[in-house]
């Protein structure tokens, strides 16, 4: 039987891979990023200067062991250097800082498309919220429903 590899081997791998000038590609998990990025869309992250990234870039950091993928919002001046601030399309809250030291890459192509930096408008960031919120509402009512039956 084959040792199951962790997240935090899957995320030093791609950590490795991009500080050697390759290119990573990973399968999307999760709502966040939704419609512009759908659950098990092929993402293709390519080694980029921190410097470099621009408002409505997509990127990739590290939170904890996770990769995670949001679209850059504003470009902070600090003391210790610039940080970024991300969020989700369809996220109603800010990411915490993003700085050099958890910073992974830039996003560069989803399924074999190159990316656009064009953020979502307000309103439609407003009408993804209720979605994804609605979907989650009908979801957590279906498992409520069956742990029932």
């Amino acid at each position: 039987m084959k040792p199951q590899q962790t997240d935090g081997f899957w995320l030093e791998w791609c950590i490795d891979e991009l500080a050697q000038g390759r290119a990573v590609q990973i399968l999307s998990n999760g709502y966040s990023m939704w419609p512009c990025i759908r659950p098990k869309d092929n993402l293709l992250i390519s080694a980029v200067p921190f410097s470099s990234v621009q408002i409505n870039d997509i990127i990739a950091f590290q939170r904890q062991n996770h990769i995670v993928v949001h679209r850059i919002v504003e470009i902070l001046d600090s003391d210790s250097g610039n940080a970024l601030r991300t969020i989700g399309d369809s996220n109603s809250v800010d990411d915490e800082p993003i700085d050099r030291s958890n910073f992974i890459g830039k996003v560069s192509e989803v399924n074999g498309i190159i990316v656009q930096s064009v953020a979502p408008s307000p309103f439609k960031r407003r009408v993804y919220r209720f979605v994804i919120w609605s979907l989650t509402l009908v979801l957590r009512g279906i498992r409520f429903f069956r742990r029932l039956l």
